[in-house]
């Protein structure tokens, strides 16, 4: 039985696979999925294109990592191509995402998956099972429209997973950038916010309640968007915004949540056309050290 036998017909192979690495779909313990769209992208368009960029970069750079003693080719993973969304009506978008994300948590497969703009975020979560939910962002992505009259958008992502996901743990890491009406919801939710400067002033106690976190948690579920970290490092990103994560801080704070309790994980918003380059290369590299490392911890 294919890996998506219901939703399948969304799917187009992808012109390369992930680090130029496939193997056995239905021995796969990680699916990769690329979600190239960008159609509610509000300030520098083109995160469609990054499926394609991150996996050309994953080619080109070594697969041992640098977290765990393993090389990728000892990792079980599957890349079952790109939705087929460009250029459709966000509903669409979003009811086809769900089908894959449901079917992938059905078939007890972690769903990776290569955005596109945050707005994809929403219909994975839909389709999956978490308790938890930690988000990597420069942004809280809790307006209720963004702009006037869109509720299903990169701006509205976070609001929309709270409101009709209602997840039980809602945890954001590196925002410095929002405005009146998301810090007035956050606080009236209670969300979890370790914002930027109380990453920088005290990374060791950031590092502690992420740790304490993952440990409450039954079912996890990981969202980066790669604004999170300082344009200087990742400067090909939709919203970029300045006093970002170093790769240092970004790494310590993400690896006590890459535990077996894992359930899917998604990184987002890197925009190909704005840098030479290197924020894809930077993904890629994301990824292949969230894969080990969630492999590595399975047992």
């Amino acid at each position: 039985m294919s890996l998506f036998p219901y939703s399948q017909i969304y799917l187009t192979k992808a012109h390369r696979d992930f680090a130029g690495i496939q193997k056995s779909s239905k021995n796969a313990y990680f699916v990769i999925v690329g979600m190239p769209y960008d159609s509610t992208t509000t300030y520098r368009p083109g995160t469609r294109f990054a499926p394609i960029s991150i996996r050309d970069a994953s080619i080109n750079i070594e697969t041992n990592s640098i977290l765990n003693n393993i090389y990728l080719e000892d990792v079980d993973f599957f890349d079952a191509g790109d939705v087929d969304i460009i250029g459709m009506d966000v509903r669409e978008v979003l009811r086809r995402i769900t089908s894959i994300a449901k079917e992938a948590n059905e078939s007890k497969k972690i769903l990776i998956s290569l955005g596109g703009e945050h707005t994809v975020t929403y219909g994975i979560a839909k389709g999956m099972k978490f308790d938890s939910i930690f988000v990597f962002d420069a942004h809280l992505d809790l307006r209720d429209e963004y702009p006037l009259s869109i509720k299903y958008g990169h701006a509205t992502v976070t609001r929309r997973i709270c409101e009709e996901l209602n997840p039980p743990r809602v945890t954001l890491i590196g925002a410095r950038a929002f405005s009146k009406e998301e810090e007035e919801f956050a606080k009236k939710r209670e969300l979890e916010i370790i914002d930027i400067l109380r990453i920088k002033e005290n990374l060791s106690e950031c590092v502690d309640l992420l740790k304490r976190a993952a440990e409450e948690s039954s079912r996890i579920y990981i969202s980066i968007d790669m604004d999170a970290i300082d344009p200087s490092i990742a400067p090909g990103v939709s919203n970029p915004e300045p006093f970002g994560l170093s790769m240092y801080e970004f790494f310590k704070l993400l690896k006590p949540l890459l535990t077996k309790k894992v359930v899917g994980l998604d990184l987002v918003e890197v925009c190909p056309t704005y840098d030479n380059g290197n924020t894809s290369v930077l993904a890629a590299r994301i990824l292949l050290e969230c894969l080990t490392s969630i492999w590595v911890n399975r047992l």
